[in-house]
């Protein structure tokens, strides 16, 4: 796969991954880390961590060994 499909699949998740942190109110679910006290980090929330660290991944430059 080519690094510009790469960074654009990379964009697209992160993208989806904020989405995602805006419209999982309804179905958050247990409260695993308190950061204030109306904010919180919810099992509904680490779907954007996968997508954020998908993203970081697929962004990153491959290396080939020669």
């Amino acid at each position: 796969m080519s690094q510009t499909r790469r960074t654009l699949l990379a964009v697209i998740l992160v993208c989806a991954g904020i989405v995602w942190l805006r419209i999982n109110e309804k179905i958050e679910g247990r409260v695993l880390l308190t950061l204030a006290r109306d904010h919180g980090l919810t099992t509904a929330d680490l779907i954007s961590l996968a997508a954020f660290a998908a993203a970081v991944v697929l962004a990153w430059p491959e290396r080939r060994r020669d």
